[in-house]
């Protein structure tokens, strides 16, 4: 009984692990600004001020680039977790 109560709850519960997992991404700006940490944030924060725009275009562009990779592996993963997004989506 407990499986068809996690079953149930898999598809939210991954939407969300994937969002975070890509807001994280995003975030990296800001804790490393934060707490002077060298990474791919402050690469970004430093491109900026320094209007090295080349470098600040390809760390955008690899930060997107991960965030659109992680939401789609999260829109492939729910017809694999709900049968039923499986018969919607070969009736229609």
């Amino acid at each position: 009984m407990h499986w068809a109560v996690l079953r149930n709850a898999l598809g939210p519960i991954v939407t969300m692990c994937g969002l975070v997992t890509a807001g994280m991404l995003a975030g990296t700006v800001a804790i490393e600004t934060v707490f002077g940490l060298s990474g791919i944030g402050s690469l970004l924060v430093g491109a900026i001020n320094s209007h090295d725009f080349p470098v600040a275009q390809a760390v955008l562009l690899l930060m997107v680039t991960c965030y659109v990779v992680v939401t789609t592996l999260v829109d492939l993963a729910h017809p694999l977790l709900d049968p039923r997004l499986k018969s919607a989506r070969s009736s229609a």
